[in-house]
């Protein structure tokens, strides 16, 4: 059997086709800043992906992502993404520099974060899901919007450490003078990716 150019493409548009029915995903792509507000209010369980249409990693986690949006398990959980280039604001409201990284909600506040795509996106998402969204614990504890404060012992610590002198004949080091020239280094070292 000859296969010609326009059969080939008609039965690659039909598998396609096949395909997306097959996969119907629960993610609803964000549309508008305000959507994702009215979305936070409701106070659900929420998964967030934010992920850009050029990333390798973010190409390479959507169907991970989808299929996590399709267990039977995380019904109760709604699965958002947000195009960082359509939606800088929501992105740089919550920090997000990385793509892809998801956000957990609760309670209309994150309450934990991955980053990155890789072999063990679906494993690690869902990992956080189940610990952060649906323990029981997870459910009834307030989102913390704050790092916790360190303890009185801590602090303690830090003041005795702060206080300590330089044994005797020690002469003490100065501190290190901040020119341009240090300045502009350690811009350079901050910058390297290792």
């Amino acid at each position: 059997m000859i296969i010609s150019r326009k059969t080939l493409t008609h039965t690659t548009i039909i598998t396609a086709l096949l395909w997306a029915a097959y996969i119907d995903t629960k993610v609803v792509s964000v549309t508008s800043e305000k959507e994702f507000d009215a979305m936070l209010k409701q106070k659900n369980p929420m998964v967030v992906k934010f992920f850009a249409t050029w990333c390798g990693p973010c190409k390479q986690s959507k169907p991970k992502f989808e299929e996590l949006s399709n267990d039977a398990s995380l019904s109760a959980i709604t699965f958002l993404e947000v195009d960082v280039d359509k939606y800088p604001k929501i992105s740089k409201e919550y920090d997000v520099n990385s793509m892809p990284t998801v956000l957990l909600f609760s309670n209309g506040a994150v309450v934990d974060k991955h980053i990155g795509g890789g072999a063990d996106f679906k494993s690690a998402v869902s990992q956080k899901i189940k610990t952060n969204l649906l323990t029981p614990k997870a459910a009834a504890k307030p989102a913390a919007t704050k790092p916790a404060v360190a303890g009185k012992a801590q602090t303690q610590k830090k003041e005795k450490l702060a206080k300590k002198k330089p044994a005797a004949g020690v002469k003490e080091k100065p501190a290190m003078q901040s020119t341009p020239a240090t300045t502009k280094k350690m811009k350079n070292v901050r910058s390297m990716n290792y």
